[in-house]
C-alpha cells in the first residue's frame, strides 16, 4: 500500500513515496550506508530491515511498491531487501544486470522503478513473470497500490493526480515539492482512499520526498510523527522532516 509520484520540472526530477502500511509495523532511522566509495541512504523497516526507497550519491534511486492485485503467498523473501542491494551500485546499468539476475520467484508480486541519468526503468513482476519497460520520460506520473478494493482506491487515486495537474503549478522546484506535497500526498479528502489514508489497522506511515538535480540531491523524509502531526492540523510547512544531501559528483552530468 503505497503511492509513487514523479514530476518533472526542467532538467530537475522530484519523487514522491507515501509508504502505507500496518499500524504496529514501524520504522526505524534513516539509513546512511557505504559501499565501497559510494555513499547510499534508504529508511528501514524494522520488521524486515529492508526498505521500500532510496537514493545514492550518484544521483540513482530505487522505489519499490507491493502488487496486491497478483496472488500473495507465505513464507517469502522480503521484497525490501531488492532496495538497499540496488543502491549499492553507482550506475543504473549495473543495477538492472543485478536485478536481472535476481531468483524473482522468492518474492511476493512487486513493481519497481529505478530512476538514473534522465532514465526511467519499470520492473512489475506478477508472481509469475517478469514485464520489463523502459518508460519514456514523462513530465509526470503517478503509481500506487492498494489492499483494499483495489480498482476502486487506485482509480480514485489517479484520477485526483490527473486533476491536480490540471491546476496551476509553482514554476521553482522547491515550491512544487511543497505543491505536491500538500495538494497529493498530505491530502485526505476521502481517508479511505486518499494517497493519505487512515483506516483501521493501517495508515499512512511516512513520505519521501526526493530532488534530484545538477547540484543537489537531498531526501526529505516525513516520518510516522510528522504525518501524525499533519493528521492534527500542522501545516506542511511546518511538519518536522530529515534532510539528507549528498554533494553533486563533478564528473556527473544528470
Amino acid at each position: 500500500m503505497c503511492t509513487l509520484s514523479l514530476l518533472r520540472n526542467g532538467k530537475d526530477w522530484l519523487i514522491t513515496m507515501n509508504r502505507d502500511e500496518a499500524r504496529d509495523r514501524h520504522e526505524g532511522q534513516l539509513q546512511i550506508r557505504q559501499h565501497g566509495t559510494l555513499h547510499y541512504c534508504y529508511p528501514l523497516d524494522l520488521r524486515a530491515a529492508g526498505s521500500w526507497f532510496g537514493f545514492n550519491q550518484q544521483g540513482m534511486a530505487a522505489a519499490l511498491l507491493n502488487r496486491y492485485q497478483d496472488p500473495q503467498a507465505l513464507h517469502k523473501q522480503s521484497r525490501g531487501a531488492l532496495v538497499p542491494m540496488l543502491l549499492q551500485h553507482a550506475d543504473i546499468d549495473a543495477a538492472l544486470q543485478q536485478l536481472r539476475a535476481q531468483l524473482l520467484s522468492q518474492f511476493n508480486p512487486f513493481d519497481l522503478l529505478l530512476f538514473a541519468n534522465h532514465q526511467q526503468w519499470h520492473l512489475s513482476w506478477n508472481g509469475q513473470q517478469a514485464s520489463w519497460q523502459q518508460l519514456d520520460s514523462p513530465d509526470s506520473w503517478i503509481l500506487s497500490s492498494s489492499s483494499f478494493e483495489t480498482d476502486a482506491t487506485l482509480a480514485y487515486r489517479y484520477q485526483r493526480f490527473e486533476a491536480w495537474l490540471n491546476q496551476p503549478k509553482a514554476e521553482e522546484t522547491e515550491a512544487l515539492a511543497d505543491q505536491i506535497l500538500e495538494d497529493v500526498h498530505l491530502n485526505r479528502d476521502d481517508p479511505i482512499r486518499s494517497v493519505m489514508m487512515d483506516r483501521e489497522i493501517a495508515h499512512s506511515k511516512s513520505i519521501c520526498q526526493l530532488l534530484l538535480s545538477n547540484h543537489r540531491k537531498q531526501l526529505r523524509y516525513f516520518d510516522e510523527t510528522s504525518l501524525n502531526l499533519s493528521r492534527e492540523g500542522v501545516s506542511p510547512s511546518e511538519l518536522p522532516r530529515r534532510l539528507v544531501t549528498f554533494k553533486p559528483d563533478p564528473k556527473e552530468a544528470l
